[in-house]
C-alpha cells in the first residue's frame, strides 16, 4: 500500500510538473471564485435568479464560438506562454468589475 502512495506521487517530484500543477490549481482556484462570485453580483445587482443564467451564457458563448477556429492558432504558439498570456487576460478582464464598481458604474 505505501508503496503504490508513493508510485502515484512520484510525479510530483518532477520539477516542471510540480510548477504546473500548483499553477493550474490555483488557476481553478480562481475559476471556481470568479463563477461564485459573478453568480453573486448579478443576484445582488438584479435580484433576478435568471441573471445568473445570463451570466453563464454570456460567459459561454466565447468557447462556443470560438473553439471550431482557435485550435488551429494555438497549435502554432507555444502552449505554455499562452496558457500564462491567457490567465493574464482573464485576470484584467475579472478586475474590470471593481474598477467598475470603484467608478460607480454597476
Amino acid at each position: 500500500m505505501n508503496k503504490l502512495i508513493r508510485e502515484r506521487f512520484e510525479i510530483l517530484r518532477q520539477r516542471p510538473f510540480l510548477f504546473y500543477f500548483i499553477g493550474t490549481t490555483v488557476s481553478m482556484f480562481g475559476t471556481g471564485m470568479q463563477f461564485i462570485a459573478n453568480s453573486w453580483l448579478a443576484i445582488k445587482l438584479t435580484r433576478a435568479s435568471f441573471s445568473v443564467a445570463v451570466v453563464l451564457v454570456c460567459a459561454a458563448i466565447p468557447g462556443i464560438l470560438l473553439s471550431p477556429f482557435i485550435g488551429v492558432f494555438v497549435d502554432r504558439w507555444d502552449r505554455r506562454l499562452l496558457s500564462v498570456y491567457m490567465d493574464l487576460f482573464r485576470a484584467a478582464i475579472v478586475l474590470t468589475i471593481p474598477i467598475f464598481w470603484w467608478l460607480g458604474q454597476l
